[in-house]
């Protein structure tokens, strides 16, 4: 084997330290914040969400300057399997500058009208958005030099998107600003109750625009974004829940319009007692009835998924 030429040297140096920047993200002490406040980092529940081994990541080199110098990318995508379905995911990265959409790139890598949103809709794959992020970075524009006119930034994606294949999201952790936007555009969402919160901006500004404090469950927690508001789907009672949530919707979703959803196989399933319909419905129509009872008397054993209850 012939000796490699020692220019490789340094440049095989970089791409190893760039991989090692990108999996510590944050570095240790944030890692361990979101581990106390019982939060996932973002490559661990893409991880818990999809099938071992199969998350193939893009933009992993990407850089993002901070305060304590350079560290890895913001926000997490690229193609996985759920269940064996292949699907984009995006997640991002709370320890990393609070996981706000990265403008200092010269394309965003996702969450608000970025690249893995255009390779969903080009690929006709699902996506899957694990969102927990500040929307926006002024310390990153900074550090940039200048400031960016997000309104001149393309977006037509996150809409096409909803006409041509599932998207499904999932509010783990405080979300503000374009990703509160972006959590709310989807066909199924869901809300983890001890951690997830959405509002276009957090108590911060509250306090700086109305001199009111508040706390961010109150300003935007799952009774208020799922209960009163109805802008999130479902609640979800921890992060796990919330995760097996998605990957159960995702189960009922077809790959895209061109396709049927998937059929359980002869055997897999069974049927509930139908002639229970005669205890849990009045023939006389004045007489009110469980519908939930109803449902669930009708559908298959153990397949009733229900959304916005």
């Amino acid at each position: 084997m012939a000796a490699e030429h020692d220019g490789w040297k340094p440049l095989m140096a970089e791409l190893k330290a760039r991989r090692q920047r990108a999996l510590e993200a944050g570095g240790p002490d944030r890692i361990a914040r979101e581990h106390r406040l019982g939060r996932r980092t973002a490559r661990e529940r893409i991880a818990d969400l999809t099938d071992p081994g199969s998350f193939l990541e893009f933009g992993m080199l990407v850089t993002t300057p901070t305060e304590k110098g350079e560290m890895g990318p913001t926000f997490l995508c690229g193609l996985a399997e759920i269940d064996g379905r292949p699907v984009a995911i995006g997640a991002e990265d709370f320890t990393v500058e609070g996981g706000a959409v990265g403008v200092h790139l010269q394309r965003i890598k996702g969450s608000w009208g970025g690249f893995i949103e255009e390779l969903a809709l080009g690929y006709r794959v699902p996506l899957i958005l694990l969102m927990q992020g500040t929307g926006g970075s002024v310390l990153i524009q900074e550090l940039k030099g200048y400031a960016e006119l997000q309104a001149t930034n393309p977006v037509y994606s996150v809409f096409e998107l909803l006409e041509q294949v599932p998207v499904l999201t999932a509010i783990l952790g405080p979300t503000a600003g374009s990703s509160a936007a972006r959590a709310a555009l989807a066909h199924f969402s869901v809300m983890s109750k001890d951690n997830g919160c959405l509002f276009v901006g957090g108590p911060p500004v509250v306090k700086q625009a109305l001199g009111r404090t508040v706390d961010k469950f109150e300003l935007g927690g799952w009774e208020v974004q799922v209960k009163a508001a109805g802008l999130i789907d479902n609640a979800a009672e921890t992060e796990a829940d919330a995760l097996a949530q998605i990957k159960s919707a995702l189960s009922y979703f077809p790959q895209n319009t061109s396709h049927r959803p998937g059929v359980t196989p002869e055997g897999a399933w069974a049927e509930n007692d139908q002639d229970a319909i005669f205890a849990i419905v009045n023939p006389d129509s004045r007489w009110p009835y469980d519908a939930q009872a109803l449902i669930r008397c009708l559908a298959d054993a153990d397949t009733f998924f229900e959304i916005g209850p």
